[in-house]
This record gives structure tokens, sequence and C-alpha cells, in this order.
């Protein structure tokens, strides 16, 4: 028997390999549809179309969104999803997108809470730092978001260092958990935000959309700062970042290493801006640590 090939098609897995299972034991799609008022009544769903995004966004060359038809016909995107390159238009995604915008702080903790059930990681030490995107060209006639939307973060010039101090640009602060590395929680702020003013606002969201209680939180010098400590403090959460000792301070850290005691508590003096390197509120019992001080 003879056979002949009338017809052969290449399709590309690439990404889909490795990033469908994670999609779809996230259960990416069904979230982002659950949120979204319209989006799951439409032909094409709009958690597919963002999960396809996603998808596109961690292959090795992503394509811009309005080549990412073009980029699906060229995967097994169609033989996964059901979905027709067509059906990726860059409409289409720009009406995905803008629906589950006024949703993402929830599609974030869903998701998050989601992977921390699934894969059994822990949130009860955070790591935060905060970062800055930046931006060329102008903005001045970009319409302000509807009442009824969250205010976007503006691209304003802010400081960066010494290397470049001002730009346009948004700042991004994100924190990590220890376990796993998974990203925990992040925020975007206006391009002139402080760094010393992420950490609460961070601990505040994670314990409100993720139900984490008294976490450890390890950050920068940015975080030692008098309305950061107080915070922390009442909201029973640890905290843990360098900070510099007078050498009053090195020498009774000293003291209590040579004599066995147990750090408890180290109260700063009125007025004196010195703190131990430890967050440690009252009834928090802190490690002794004064040669890491040095």
């Amino acid at each position: 028997m003879e056979v002949e090939v009338v017809e052969s098609v290449t399709k590309t897995i690439g990404s889909l390999a490795l990033v469908y299972p994670y999609l779809r034991r996230l259960a990416v799609a069904e979230t982002l549809d659950a949120l979204t008022t319209s989006g799951k009544q439409r032909d094409v769903p709009t958690g597919q179309i963002l999960e396809v995004l996603i998808v596109n966004r961690l292959a090795q060359r992503p394509a811009p969104i309005s080549q990412l038809g073009a980029w699906a016909q060229t995967q097994a995107i169609e033989a996964v999803y059901g979905l027709p390159a067509v059906a990726l238009n860059d409409d289409r995604i720009g009406r995905a997108l803008d629906e589950v915008y006024p949703h993402l702080t929830e599609a974030w903790a869903a998701l998050v809470l989601k992977g921390v059930q699934t894969y059994g990681l822990r949130l009860d030490q955070l790591h935060s730092d905060v970062t800055r995107v930046a931006f060329e060209g102008a903005y001045e006639d970009v319409p302000l978001a509807p009442p009824a939307e969250p205010a976007a973060p503006r691209i304003v010039r802010g400081y960066t260092g010494k290397e470049d101090p001002s730009r346009k640009q948004v700042t991004l602060s994100l924190s990590v958990a220890a376990d796993g590395a998974l990203p925990a929680w992040y925020q975007v702020g206006d391009g002139n935000a402080a760094d010393t003013q992420t950490y609460l606002r961070h601990l505040t969201a994670v314990q409100e959309y993720l139900d984490v209680q008294q976490p450890l939180v390890v950050g920068d010098s940015k975080l030692i700062s008098g309305p950061n400590i107080l915070g922390f403090c009442r909201a029973r959460a640890r905290f843990l970042g360098p900070t510099s000792l007078k050498p009053a301070d090195r020498t009774h850290l000293r003291q209590l290493w040579a004599a066995g005691e147990p750090v408890h508590r180290l109260d700063r003096p009125p007025g004196r801006p010195s703190l131990p390197r430890r967050g440690s509120c009252a009834g928090t019992r802190g490690r002794k640590t004064p040669r890491a001080s040095k």
C-alpha cells in the first residue's frame, strides 16, 4: 500500500509544554472569568484570551499584542485551547484587559492563594523591595480613569539614584515569599512614590487579601522608619532590616551577648534614631545578634 502525503502542518509547542500545566492547575482562565462580568458571556471567554496572552508573554520570543494571532498560527494554541488565530486580534485582547483591570487585586489574591494551596507553600516570611520601570514619550493627553474604576498609577518623574536622578517612571514594589520564591504581592505606584511608604501597604494588603497574620517582613534600610516600625508593631507583625548602631548601642549588645542574656526588647531612648537590627515588638522575643551589627 502506498501512502501519499497531501499536506503537512508543523506547529511549535514551545512555552506551552512548561506553562500550560501550571496555568491549568491554578485554573487561571476560570478564576479570571469568575471575576469579570461580561467576559464569560462572550463567544471567546476573557479568561481563555488572557491565558493565551500569558503563554505568549512567557515564550522565548513574546509577540506584540497586534501580532498575537500570527504567533498563535505557528503554535499549538488552537489544538490546545480550541481558539482560532482570528479570535486573538488586538481589539479582543484589549477588551479582555479592560474587563479584568478593575479586578486585578482580587485576581492576584485568588491565584496566589490557589498556588499556596496547590503547592503547599508558606507566606509567613516575605522579602520586599522596590524598583522602578522607566517610560519614554509624552503622556499629557492620556485621559484619566472613569470614577468607577481604580485610579491608574501616574507616570511622573521620580528619583532613581545617582546614575539617573530623574526620569519618567512608575514605582513597582514586590513582596516575595521565602518559601519557593513565590511573588506574594505587588503594587504599582506613582513614579515619585517614596520607598518607605510601600512596606505598610504591603503588610495591610497581605493581611487583608491573603489572610496572613504576623508575618516576618525582610526589607532594606527603607523599612526601618518610625512610621513603619509603629505600624508593624500595631499589626503585631515582625520585621527585619539593616540599620546603623551608635557605639553605645553596640556596647549594650556586646554586654548582653557576653552575659548570655536573651534580647527581649531594646527600647529606643527619647530623641535618638538608633534601633536594634531585629524588629522586636513588645511580646516578641528577638535573637542575640550583636555580632551581625558590626
